[in-house]
């Protein structure tokens, strides 16, 4: 089959960016494709290409390119946009509210609405977006082969430990007095957050702290946790969230407990690969059997990191060109060499 020109234009060259653009961009580059990421601006898209992957359009300079792309008699590429989160969702205390303004938000579905197609990264994000282009596809969030095979750093006492934005406060709010709790019945033992001080929630606020790094090469081995927490608040903004930093923890080989909710009720195997708190009493409860119990944390540490060579970029690269040759197909009127793939469907298994 020929290779594709395929074009990814992030929002920003961090977080979701990396993920969602420059990750299956590389690894489709690495597989023959003839691949490009940009960051943002630009004074438009060549012709010459056969995919354009456009990452939440809601700014005016890019919303113009959208525009200028689809309205091209002669156009002969895909477009393509891909969301990552709801932003119709977010809750008052996420940073981003005061950017997604109703106008934004308008300007968002405008876009997907003029799109051939839509890649997001959780069934129930697909259900929001379909509202808009019918033609969703998911395309579960992967990790970098790379972290697998990283060595952790030695802790000097147990440590338990987070990392993450400072969208967050709300899910740590939501179990900060169990937290607290806990911290208090183990002096002894650590915590350890990164990207977002959020130390004083748990009664911690002398504990260690490392600062947000945008590069993935410098933030990883700065990891360091015996054990890690992934909690988050019940709320609709969370519900269409990504299990992705459960797969980081995972790769790492970090035994988790998570918030049995949104995507990592999905995820999560219960006492094989993490545990699922259902219950703020369940925070204390599998904390404590971990902490006392090395073993338990070498087995659930080891089972976490053996599934998550199942959602590396490297082993799924393929399911992104499935999508993308399909959209082409249907733009072109020509046959999908490859299986079809059933839009809204998701195309990685459990």
């Amino acid at each position: 089959m020929q290779p594709l020109k395929i074009v990814g234009w992030a929002q920003n060259g961090a977080g979701q960016g990396y993920y969602r653009i420059a990750m299956p961009m590389w690894a489709l580059g690495i597989a023959g494709h003839q691949t490009v990421s940009i960051d943002r601006g630009t004074t438009g898209i060549s012709p010459d290409i056969d995919v354009v992957v456009g990452q939440m359009v809601s700014d005016d300079a890019r919303d113009a390119i959208w525009h200028e792309m689809a309205a091209r008699s002669d156009r002969n590429f895909a477009m393509i946009f891909e969301i990552d989160d709801d932003p119709w969702a977010i809750n008052a205390d996420n940073p981003a509210r005061d950017y997604y303004t109703p106008e934004r938000l308008r300007m968002m579905a405008r876009n997907i609405a003029l799109s051939d197609a839509v890649t997001v990264s959780t069934p129930r994000l697909a259900e929001v977006v379909g509202q808009y282009n019918p033609n969703v596809y998911v395309l579960p969030n992967c990790i970098d082969a790379s972290l697998i095979f990283m060595q952790r750093p030695p802790t000097r006492n147990l440590t338990v430990g987070w990392a993450g934005g400072s969208a967050h406060r709300e899910d740590f709010a939501s179990v900060s007095k169990e937290l607290r709790q806990f911290f208090r019945r183990n002096t002894k033992v650590e915590s350890h957050l990164m990207g977002s001080r959020f130390a004083g929630l748990i009664g911690r606020p002398r504990d260690r702290f490392t600062s947000w790094s945008a590069n993935p090469e410098e933030f990883f081995p700065k990891i360091d946790f015996d054990i890690a927490i992934a909690p988050l608040a019940h709320n609709d903004f969370n519900r269409a969230k990504s299990d992705l930093k459960f797969i980081e923890y995972a790769a790492l080989g970090i035994p988790t407990v998570a918030t049995d909710f949104g995507p990592y009720a999905d995820t999560v195997q219960h006492g094989v690969t993490g545990f699922l708190a259902k219950s703020q009493r369940d925070w204390s409860l599998y904390l404590q059997a971990l902490v006392n119990d090395a073993a338990l944390r070498a087995e659930i540490g080891s089972n976490a990191r053996k599934w998550a060579t199942t959602r590396t970029i490297h082993a799924n690269y393929g399911r992104w060109e499935a999508v993308y040759r399909e959209v082409l197909a249907n733009l072109r009127g020509s046959e999908l060499a490859d299986n079809p793939v059933e839009a809204g469907a998701e195309v990685f298994a459990k």
